[in-house]
């Protein structure tokens, strides 16, 4: 019998990623053969590490342009499109310090406002051999600016439904299906390769960030994109 992949709790994945170095993490949930194979897994792993503040904008942005799923649907021409319009119009549901108490407000200005979705190849190696599946996949990222004093990138997937339009901006009464955009279930069963990454190099904080295993050159210049003054307009 060949081994397989024994992950089932995201959870307990955030809990072992913490003493993590945050270019490890992204290294590894972009290069190991499971999370290659389950990138809703992947990106529930993801938005509970920026959560609990392990992970920033810069390490999402890596992890989106270095995984091999997620980097098919990525589409520059949708950032700080249709979401950012939605977003300043309606003002996102925040909270900030108003003489040493906190009030609840919509926040108008917006730092960063991104969605995509589209159909992407999956290929990975299940105990019958080797799989591929075509996938429906979407994601939102959306970050405060202003006073708001959560400017965390808030991330949900896409497959059902706008999480941002439903819970922060409350243009939409129609509940997104989470069944849909589950990001907590590990759909493929995959087996563990002889030198696949089990962990990187080296996890420990401390060290300089960077990048533990190099991007190819289209997504080296996608994140000089990504992270350039050019995506920040005035917004």
């Amino acid at each position: 019998m060949r081994k397989t992949y024994d992950i089932n709790s995201n959870d307990k994945e955030v809990d072992r990623m913490m003493g993590w170095q945050s270019r490890g993490i992204v290294s590894f949930l972009t290069n190991n053969p499971f999370y290659q194979a389950n990138p809703e897994f992947a990106f529930g792993v993801v938005r509970k590490l920026v959560a609990k503040n392990k992970l920033r904008q810069k390490d999402v942005l890596k992890f989106l342009t270095g995984h091999p799923v997620f980097s098919q649907i990525l589409n520059l021409e949708a950032m700080h499109g249709q979401l950012l319009f939605d977003a300043k119009i309606a003002g996102v549901l925040s909270e900030k310090k108003v003489d040493g108490k906190i009030e609840q407000y919509r926040e108008y200005v917006i730092s960063y406002a991104w969605e995509n979705s589209g159909t992407a190849t999956v290929t990975w190696e299940s105990p019958n051999g080797t799989k591929t599946e075509q996938i429906q996949l979407g994601f939102e990222m959306l970050m405060r600016g202003g006073n708001a004093l959560d400017k965390r990138p808030f991330l949900a997937l896409n497959m059902g439904g706008s999480q941002v339009r439903y819970r922060l901006l409350k243009t939409t009464d129609q509940k997104p299906n989470i069944k849909k955009s589950n990001d907590k279930t590990a759909f493929r069963t995959v087996v563990k390769q002889k030198r696949a990454m089990e962990e990187p190099s080296y996890v420990r904080s401390g060290a300089t960030d960077g990048w533990l295993i190099e991007p190819t050159q289209r997504n080296t210049s996608l994140m000089d994109r990504l992270m350039s003054g050019e995506t920040f307009t005035n917004l």
